[in-house]
């Protein structure tokens, strides 16, 4: 899967702020400082009961903003280490080798629903000339 933003550029257009500043914005460093101390909860942690503890839950929908747009890249599963916030990244899943990002998307539209349920698929497959709507990230 190629994405279309890494996530230092995704956390910049939504924390609103140059890529050279981003370890110094407030938000990123909370951001940052909560992945922290989830992972020293340890293996008994479970983030619902975590989150609600939060002094600032206001943090917690530019989190959810992020986590979205990078998982529809293909980044997943935030850590720290070296004091910044690294992702895995999704390359392929398995036999399903033809990853983009409407596979990846959580964004309600008609070309995701074609993609989730399978129709987009049947109609290359069965409707001669069938031409794919445009994504809409493109």
């Amino acid at each position: 899967m190629v994405p279309e933003e890494q996530p230092s550029a995704t956390m910049c257009r939504i924390l609103q702020c140059n890529e050279w500043e981003l370890e110094e914005n407030a938000d990123y460093k909370l951001l940052r400082n909560t992945l922290i101390a989830y992972a020293k909860a340890g293996d008994e942690r479970n983030w619902d009961q975590f989150r609600a503890k939060l002094k600032n839950q206001e943090i917690l929908t530019i989190w959810a903003m992020i986590l979205s747009e990078c998982a529809r890249n293909g980044f997943m599963g935030p850590y720290v280490h070296d004091g910044r916030i690294r992702w895995r990244q999704v390359i392929t899943a398995g036999e399903f080798n033809r990853l983009d990002l409407c596979v990846m998307c959580e964004r309600l539209c008609d070309v995701r629903e074609e993609v989730s349920t399978g129709r987009a698929k049947w109609k290359r497959q069965h409707v001669k000339g069938y031409q794919e709507p445009t994504p809409c990230w493109r």
